[in-house]
């Protein structure tokens, strides 16, 4: 899937992996469910600029509390080029605070749907299957609509709905039989509809 070629898309530049047990163990005053570990830094990206570093875990984007990737993203949707973000962070054990001016995004490149920020932008409705694995082995399926964002990834063989509209979480849990009587009846359709998608893409993977 190809980036749309608008040259007005807000860009951050950096990669990121939720935050692990052995991780979390380690910084007690992080919340439960919170946070990424940053992966890479593109060296000419905003990100880069204002000094963040791989391994730098943030979980503060201005005024919000960082749960999941499509949250993440819906809220550098709604920013523009030029904006100034205040990002939290934890760095070798210790809390900081840094502005990033946030960019343009380069020209457009091939997007791996997953744990980072450069998701794919796609039309309201519709839905294509990733044709790159994500590098850490987890196997997603994000689909917009609107101003919302469905993702639907794979941890530990189950399978996981996040739910953000306009930077609102209206869904983060396991997808079973018992959690699904607790999505919104305007969500059932894309959700059934995106977990097909994955679904198809997990069995044809070799």
């Amino acid at each position: 899937m190809i980036s749309p070629q608008s040259p007005d898309l807000p860009w951050l530049g950096f990669q990121i992996e939720r935050v692990t047990d052995t991780v979390r163990a380690q910084l007690p005053q992080l919340l439960k469910g919170t946070g990424f570990v940053i992966t890479s830094v593109d060296p000419k990206s905003p990100c880069n600029q204002a000094g963040l570093l791989p391994h730098d875990i943030i979980w503060k984007f201005g005024d919000q509390i960082l749960v999941n990737e499509a949250q993440l993203d819906v809220l550098l949707h709604h920013r523009t080029p030029g904006d100034l973000v205040k990002i939290s962070l934890f760095r070798s054990g210790k809390e900081l605070q840094t502005e990033i001016i946030i960019g343009k995004r380069p020209a457009p490149t091939v997007a791996i749907l997953g744990p980072t920020i450069d998701s794919t932008r796609k039309d309201v409705g519709h839905i294509e299957m990733p044709v790159i694995p994500p590098t850490d082995g987890q196997r997603t399926a994000t689909l917009e609509v609107g101003d919302a964002l469905i993702q639907i990834e794979t941890r530990d063989d189950e399978l996981w709905l996040s739910i953000v509209d306009k930077g609102v979480n209206v869904f983060d849990d396991v997808l079973n039989e018992q959690n699904e009587k607790n999505i919104p009846a305007a969500w059932h359709q894309p959700v059934s509809e995106l977990r097909q998608t994955l679904q198809k893409r997990i069995k044809a993977k070799p």
